[in-house]
């Protein structure tokens, strides 16, 4: 070994060759700009969507509401006669605003000595749309008719009644 050469430590030598060289720690200030451009999209997007899911969350509980009213009115009928009036519990009145209940019954012409039980509930939703609306049948079998003469029957089937009950608001 020369005697004019110098040895130095690596550790010493490795910071030397990097000085020159420009070390990058961090994120640069248009990488920054785009993340958060980025992030601004999707949360522009994500927060309409979600109150979307909420109003349709809302609008399902609503229908499943109605149709578990319907049900039960329609047990309630099924130890009834055709012609009784069934009523709506008025719990109901608070879950579906403006709430409309329908009871129709007629004879079913494809089943002699039968009547058809037509229960419908329809609520308003929001202005704008039209009324929201489940239904539900069930039928009867009809006592009071005398199925055995067509005269009977015929007349039956020509017969139906409509009975309307305005729960809550105005019709």
């Amino acid at each position: 070994m020369n005697s004019t050469q110098h040895h130095w430590p690596r550790e010493f030598a490795s910071r030397i060759a990097s000085r020159g060289a420009r070390v990058v720690r961090g994120w640069a200030l248009t990488e920054c700009i785009a993340a958060c451009a980025l992030l601004g999209t999707f949360c522009a997007m994500l927060v309409p969507m979600v109150g979307r899911l909420n109003e349709l969350q809302g609008l399902l509980s609503q229908r499943e509401s109605a149709l578990h009213e319907l049900r039960n009115l329609a047990e309630v009928g099924l130890t009834q006669d055709a012609d009784a009036q069934l009523v709506p519990d008025p719990a109901i009145i608070v879950r579906l605003p403006e709430a409309e209940f329908e009871q129709t019954a007629s004879a079913d012409p494809d089943w002699p000595g039968t009547q058809r039980i037509d229960l419908k509930l329809s609520w308003f939703v929001r202005q704008g749309r039209p009324r929201e609306t489940v239904q539900l049948s069930y039928w009867l079998a009809d006592t009071s008719a005398e199925t055995e003469t067509s005269a009977t029957a015929t007349t039956a089937t020509s017969t139906a009644t409509t009975q309307p009950l305005v729960l809550g608001g105005q019709p």
